[in-house]
């Protein structure tokens, strides 16, 4: 107890004894302490100085096709033209669709191959919110072709009640089916439309002799207690698909 004492003399009252060394003092020193403690910290949150950081990186989107999701959708160009083919207004925002890590569609008007779209992909977008519902869906309005659209719109999918981005949690009142355009018919538009729901919406589920002629507009007037009396597109995107048709193109064409 008496050398404890000593030293603590020493550190305390260094005109009463032997000066410590400052790095003895800094040692001991509870700012010292503290300082440290929070440089490890912040290291350790730097993804450089952490191997799940990492990890994660590698597995989300690119930071140039986050780029290119942000800002206004113009829908009404003439080689897009989807208002007013499908909707009368532009979605607030432009949706992530991603089949798969390979197969994005990072810009609206770009080509993949059926094959690429086969699966149901999944969609994210911007400002959505876990406590808010929504209502997914993907039409063709080029069905059987775009010059000849008597089938307009081909309902390819319609998921309701989507809490924020967990579509697997949504009810599939229609399961996805890819695009399947003729041979010959031309570049398809598959466009992808996201609604923020007011309230849950109780629909029958839509038999597959009934995905043709789907009008977004009816479907909205007819469950205007779900999405209210002036619907939010909160967001949306478009891809086109032709039947043999090479994918991967970052491009719009005019049909």
């Amino acid at each position: 107890m008496r050398a404890i004492t000593r030293t603590t003399q020493r550190l305390v009252h260094p005109r009463t004894s032997r000066p410590a060394s400052l790095a003895r003092l800094l040692v001991f020193s509870p700012l010292f302490c503290l300082t440290a403690l929070s440089l490890a910290a912040t290291l350790h949150s730097i993804p450089s100085f952490h191997s799940s950081s990492i990890m994660a990186a590698a597995t989300t989107v690119p930071p140039s096709g986050l780029h290119k999701l942000r800002g206004s959708v113009d829908w009404s160009e003439e080689s897009f033209q989807v208002v007013p083919d499908v909707v009368s207004d532009n979605p607030k925002n432009l949706a992530m669709v991603e089949f798969d890590r390979e197969t994005r569609v990072e810009e609206m008007g770009q080509i993949l191959t059926p094959q690429q779209a086969k699966k149901q992909p999944k969609v994210t977008w911007e400002g959505a919110s876990d406590q808010e519902l929504y209502t997914v869906m993907m039409v063709d309005p080029d069905a059987p072709s775009r010059k000849t659209h008597e089938y307009r719109n081909w309902l390819h999918w319609l998921c309701l009640n989507v809490p924020g981005l967990n579509i697997d949690r949504g009810n599939d009142a229609c399961p996805y089916k890819g695009p399947t355009p003729p041979a010959g018919s031309g570049l398809h538009r598959y466009v992808i439309l996201v609604y923020k729901q007011k309230q849950p919406i109780d629909a029958a589920n839509i038999p597959d002799d009934k995905r043709k002629k789907f009008d977004v507009h009816t479907w909205l007037k007819q469950h205007k207690d779900g999405y209210g009396s002036e619907p939010s597109l909160v967001a949306g995107n478009m891809f086109q698909a032709q039947s043999g048709g090479t994918g991967g193109e970052h491009k719009t064409r005019e049909l």
